[in-house]
């Protein structure tokens, strides 16, 4: 095995690992949690009047703490990023960032200079981004983002390293960690 399949083996294992755990908060946040706990009374006295019970709470915490969370400007040292926040959409799509930051437990951004050079900044999904982290510094040494491309029918993958950027490809939907080839390999300075 070598070391590039190995690195990607460990991102994507990371990748998939939460998935049903995310796939769970999901469903609270939309409402759609099974019912915990209805006493055998209970359900005596209800019959079938109601076929499905929920309390929505998880979107209204979620939402409520999220909306409040909007970026508005920047002092000091960092002042002169706010048009580049302001090109990049920041100021609306930060708000999706915040809201699966507080809703998975996980939240991401990739960062990536445009031809001019100026700073390309996106906000991804935790279900499509992974990262391993040094376990002394806590720094990011490796990501990855996979994802779906309808069209070709099939699964793009982005491994990004300090030293380069390695977009990978496996010829069919829904792939989780096998059958991916190298597409491209870009230099990351």
């Amino acid at each position: 095995m070598t070391t590039q399949t190995e690195l990607l083996t460990n991102l994507l294992q990371r990748l998939n690992e939460p998935l049903a755990r995310y796939a769970d908060l999901d469903r609270y946040y939309d409402g759609k949690q099974p019912l915990a706990f209805l006493s055998p009374e209970a359900k005596t006295a209800l019959g079938n009047r109601f076929g499905i019970m929920s309390s929505n709470l998880p979107r209204l915490a979620v939402t409520a703490l999220a909306e409040r969370l909007r970026v508005t400007g920047f002092t000091g040292e960092a002042a002169d990023v706010w048009p580049d926040w302001l090109r990049n959409d920041l100021d609306q799509t930060s708000g999706v960032a915040h809201r699966e930051a507080l809703l998975l437990g996980d939240s991401y951004v990739i960062v990536w200079a445009d031809r001019a050079g100026r700073p390309r900044v996106t906000v991804e999904s935790a279900k499509q981004v992974a990262v391993l982290t040094d376990p002394g510094s806590r720094e990011v040494v490796a990501a990855v983002k996979r994802g779906e491309d309808t069209q070709r029918k099939t699964t793009e993958a982005v491994v990004y390293q300090p030293d380069e950027i390695r977009r990978l490809r496996a010829d069919q939907q829904g792939a989780v960690a096998n059958g991916f080839h190298t597409i491209e390999v870009i230099p990351n300075p």
